[in-house]
């Protein structure tokens, strides 16, 4: 997450977008969130496989970014999405 004032700018991931509030809060992690992390691979890595052998076509882990400006300010998320699969018929693209 990074806050430039003097340009009104922000970027964050969409995660960190989720998770963000105002003021002190818990930690949160420690042995659960790295549990919680390799669970979450796992299960990622097994949903792959199975779709690579019904859409061939398909593609994952695609990397996005998108700015939004609101009230002066310019805030860019980024983040990934898990799997595109392409329409029927249509080849997918590299996206940008």
């Amino acid at each position: 997450m990074h806050f430039d004032l003097d340009r009104r700018s922000a970027t964050l991931s969409v995660g960190e977008f989720a998770d963000f509030s105002i003021g002190p809060r818990d930690s949160v992690g420690g042995h659960s969130g790295l549990w919680r992390a390799q669970i979450g691979t796992e299960w990622h890595q097994q949903l792959q496989r199975q779709t690579q052998t019904t859409s061939p076509d398909a593609v994952f882990e695609v990397t996005i970014r998108g700015a939004v400006a609101h009230r002066g300010w310019v805030i860019t998320l980024t983040g990934r999405i898990d799997q595109i699969l392409p329409a029927e018929g249509v080849r997918p693209r590299t996206l940008r």
